[in-house]
C-alpha cells in the first residue's frame, strides 16, 4: 500500500510541475518580447536560456527525491 501511494503522489508532482512548465513563457514568446525590446537582450538570451534549462532540471530532481522521501 505505501508503494501504491508514494507512486501516486509522484505522478501528482509531476503532472503539477508538467502544468507549471506549460504556463511558463515559451521559448519562442521570449524571443518575441526580445526583439521587441532593445538588442542589448539578446546578448543575454543564451545566458537565460542555460538558467532556466539547469532550473527545471534541479526542480525535476528535487520533486524526484521528495517522491522518494515522502
Amino acid at each position: 500500500m505505501p508503494l501504491n501511494k508514494n507512486h501516486q503522489n509522484t505522478a501528482t508532482a509531476e503532472r503539477k510541475l508538467l502544468i507549471a512548465i506549460r504556463y511558463l513563457p515559451t521559448p519562442f514568446r521570449i524571443l518575441a518580447i526580445a526583439k521587441r525590446k532593445l538588442s542589448i537582450t539578446s546578448k543575454f538570451l543564451p545566458i537565460t536560456f542555460r538558467i532556466l534549462a539547469i532550473a527545471i532540471r534541479f526542480l525535476l530532481v528535487t520533486f524526484r527525491i521528495l517522491a522518494i522521501t515522502i
